[in-house]
């Protein structure tokens, strides 16, 4: 699987480290300009962007901003990006009702934090979060004391 991760200032460069440190996944990354507060023409944002990273099974966002996240989708779907999340919810994403309402063919989750994610969804969400996401553990015990404890997931 090769996932594509927008990154803005600091925003996504954790995510991208452990991607890579944690899973058998591939990362492709780009970022993002400083951003104006309002942005009437999103495409002129994105111009410079590598369009390498929409060359992805997933794609990641941290673009943090409404009037440029649907753009960002937009070229995923076109690019054929099976899924997308926004990370900073759908706040973030221009809204859920928006994004909706563009009848995307694309599955997009707006998730508050990446570390919170349950796998659901598509295919690709779902092995995306097997690896990564909300925190799983095995714990094995004796006698009422814990002996073991293994990360499944997190």
């Amino acid at each position: 699987m090769i996932i594509g991760v927008i990154t803005k200032g600091k925003h996504g460069l954790r995510l991208i480290e452990t991607i890579r440190s944690k899973t058998y996944m591939s990362v492709v990354s780009a970022s993002l300009p400083c951003l104006p507060e309002f942005i009437e023409d999103p495409s002129s944002f994105l111009e410079e962007l590598d369009e390498a990273v929409f060359d992805v099974d997933l794609l990641i966002t941290y673009s943090l901003h409404p009037d440029l996240t649907p753009e960002i989708i937009r070229l995923a779907e076109k690019h054929g990006v099976q899924a997308i999340i926004v990370p900073g919810g759908y706040a973030k994403a221009g809204s859920r009702r928006k994004l909706e309402s563009k009848k995307y063919n694309i599955r997009v989750r707006g998730e508050e934090v990446c570390c919170a994610i349950e796998p659901g969804g598509n295919n690709i969400v779902k092995e995306f979060a097997s690896k990564l996401g909300r925190p799983m553990y095995g714990i094995t015990t004796s006698d009422g004391i814990i002996t073991k404890v293994d990360v499944i997931r997190g």
